[in-house]
């Protein structure tokens, strides 16, 4: 598929961030009072996903898009469930790292080869977003989630479709900035679940939740703007890849604080 290939390039143009930052799941992670840190945030996150979905000892959980591998294995860690972590692209199974409660495997979330019936969850991180049409992979997932699964995935989504030529370029370049081809409204997503079979579908906001670490990477972004900005126009992976992301939460910024964008969670059951 032309546009898997678009994702597996994107990130391996970010395979020296991982090098370097390999210990870590980039996600936004969710913020309380008590948060000092990302790391900190990022474990929040986790163990958001891990109350949820009332994971427990000697489940079958999968993890949709699993990059590195951070959440799957804190899960698992946490929780002694039996955690398998897949990505479409090879570079972030070579670096998840080894644990004897979890499986690392270079598949497509839209077409496994898992048996029916298999997990008692499925989940997603900042992952789902990249599935296109996103139907290919909830029918996916309700097919081996067993009867009474749960499902949990946390995005990004548009509040409403842009209709202003302003608002349209502001999507468009928050897109092209994540390799994203198409970024859906809550409601799309909610209504595409349940056309999927999925029932009990929940849909909790968790904007406020993250928004300290798009402020953190945006503030550190135009500290070293014009920095960031030379080194893009080396031919180096490492750098494009810092300027792209650094570009990436600008937009995601303006997208939250003009309303045009949220950050959700959604929940449901097989």
């Amino acid at each position: 598929m032309t546009y898997q290939r678009e994702i597996i390039d994107y990130y391996n143009s970010s395979q020296w961030l991982y090098r370097v930052f390999c210990r870590n799941q980039f996600h936004h992670g969710f913020w309380n009072q008590n948060t000092h840190s990302l790391y900190q945030a990022a474990l929040n996150e986790n163990q958001a996903i891990i109350d949820l979905a009332k994971i427990k000892k000697g489940e079958r959980v999968l993890d949709a898009g699993c990059g590195v591998g951070s959440t799957a294995i804190y899960i698992a860690e946490k929780t002694g469930a039996w955690v398998t972590g897949i990505s479409i692209t090879p570079i972030q199974i070579k670096f998840a790292k080894k644990h004897p409660r979890t499986n690392f495997q270079v598949q497509d979330y839209t077409h496994t080869n898992f048996p029916d019936n298999y997990f008692d969850v499925v989940y997603g991180i900042e992952s789902i977003c990249y599935a296109t049409p996103k139907s290919s992979f909830l029918k996916e997932a309700y097919r081996i989630l067993k009867p009474g699964g749960r499902l949990l995935i946390a995005d990004g989504y548009l509040t409403k479709h842009p209709n202003t030529q302003k608002q349209k370029q502001l999507v468009e370049d928050w897109q092209k900035s994540f390799s994203l081809k198409k970024l859906d409204t809550t409601k799309e997503m909610s209504q595409q679940i349940g056309l999927a079979g999925f029932k009990k579908i929940r849909v909790t906001t968790k904007l406020n939740a993250v928004k300290p670490t798009v402020e953190h990477f945006y503030q550190l972004g135009k500290r070293l703007k014009l920095i960031i900005q030379l080194l893009g126009l080396l031919p180096f992976p490492f750098f494009l890849a810092i300027k792209r992301n650094y570009l990436a939460f600008v937009k995601e910024k303006e997208s939250f604080e003009t309303g045009l964008a949220n950050y959700n969670l959604h929940q449901a059951e097989k």
